[in-house]
């Protein structure tokens, strides 16, 4: 173990610690509509499954895999990583492209759920 493998991978646990929770807001979004906890985890179960079963297939399009979109620029180990996770298929989408769907997709998440939040009564 050397600095640059201690550095990628602190590198690759901020990028995670800010992009996975970033990804889950849709999540978030329908947690704050509902007023048990059947839904949230329901729709964390469901948010999970075309990220398992069809990674490549939706970066730039899911929060989730878009996150994925982006690891493999961080580091060669996560380029493995991922190209593991995608069933061996090579990550050709641009991290841009990755990131500006996450960014889109999580603001209007967000927006949305204090707007839920604000309509109501307690």
């Amino acid at each position: 173990m050397n600095t640059e493998t201690i550095l990628q991978a602190g590198l690759l646990f901020l990028a995670g610690g800010v992009l996975v929770p970033l990804a889950m807001l849709p999540v978030i979004f329908l947690a704050t509509l509902a007023k048990g906890y059947v839904l949230p985890i329901g729709a964390a179960l469901l948010y999970l499954v075309p990220v398992v079963l069809i990674p490549s297939g939706i970066m730039g399009l899911h929060p989730l895999a878009s996150v994925m979109g982006i690891y493999p620029y961080i580091s060669s180990d996560a380029a493995e990583m991922v190209k593991k996770w995608a069933g061996g298929i090579e990550i050709t989408i641009s991290p841009n492209i990755c990131l500006i769907s996450l960014l889109v997709i999580g603001s209007i998440s967000a927006i949305v759920s204090v707007l839920a939040l604000r309509k109501q009564t307690y």
